[in-house]
């Protein structure tokens, strides 16, 4: 049986432009409804993900809000929402949360998936794109169970000890993972989502440094550490980065050699043996409490 219905509203979701990424990948994600028990699922996924998640919603007797951009109208996944919400009309690339939404977020101050859940609920939003504010800069880290020796081959194992840095109104830790969990080679690798915030870009970099210095990690490989000496790299420095700039250190960042001792030792189980090509003289960025 055809359940689904269509929901259009004047309002339009705000939206930024998509930011540079050194290592990205194609997460998939539900955003769930608060509450004390999940009845609802807003789903902001498209095409074959979106079909996926569907259907494990009408397997758990779920009720599926799906949300989409008026480039994707009639589009199948749709048919099998209980409720399909337009969130207006730009591209479909201009009108979903990307994983770095968090970014956004930090940056002006606007909780989007709360957003989403309001447009979801058929209330009209309480801004405009013209009254959005950017405020400083914000750095997200994806820390990911991968070993970058390896080429960045996926780590499965047993998380023995995990520990992220404390949050605050500056540092973010997205997660989902804890202390004696299995990471299995099944799903997307990453652990966590580490999002800072700075007046500036420096102070960004400052702060990430200190965050991935206080990440106290024990069972499986991790990108912490092949992080943490990307912040010194000079490249990165002067915002030099780019989607193939790993590539250019060698195949799997292996121009990325061994040296003089851990910048992040309290990454126990993949402490930072590495320094890069292009770290010279300059700033260097020094872990603050």
């Amino acid at each position: 049986m055809n359940r689904w219905r269509r929901e259009e509203h004047p309002s339009r979701i705000f939206t930024a432009d998509p930011w540079p990424c050194v290592v990205c990948h194609a997460v998939p994600a539900a955003y769930v409804e608060p509450g004390q028990a999940v009845k609802r699922v807003l789903i902001a996924n498209r095409g074959e993900i979106a079909a996926r998640i569907l259907r494990a919603c009408r397997a758990a007797g779920l009720e599926a809000v799906a949300v989409y951009s008026t480039a994707d109208r009639d589009a199948p996944y749709l048919s099998q929402a209980d409720r399909a919400v337009c969130i207006g009309p730009p591209a479909a690339a201009q009108s979903y949360l990307l994983v770095e939404h968090p970014v956004t977020e930090m940056v002006t101050g606007t909780d989007l998936v709360l957003e989403q859940l309001r447009v979801a609920a058929g209330e009209p939003l309480p801004f405009t794109s013209q009254s959005i504010v950017h405020r400083g800069h914000a750095i997200e880290w994806r820390i990911n169970a991968e070993d970058p020796e390896r080429g960045f081959l996926p780590a499965p194992g047993r998380l023995i000890r995990w520990s992220p840095p404390p949050q605050g109104p500056r540092l973010r830790v997205d997660t989902f993972v804890r202390a004696g969990q299995t990471v299995t080679p099944y799903y997307d690798s990453m652990l966590a989502k580490l999002i800072v915030h700075g007046d500036s870009r420096a102070e960004a970099l400052e702060r990430s440094a200190a965050a991935l210095d206080a990440f106290v990690v024990e069972g499986v490989s991790t990108t912490i550490g092949f992080q943490r000496a990307m912040i010194d790299h000079r490249d990165f420095i002067d915002g030099r980065a780019h989607t193939r700039w790993i590539e250019g250190q060698g195949a799997g960042g292996r121009r990325v050699t061994a040296t003089g001792g851990p910048v992040a030792p309290r990454c126990l189980a993949h402490p930072c043996r590495f320094t890069m090509r292009g770290v010279g003289p300059g700033p260097r960025f020094r872990a603050s409490s």
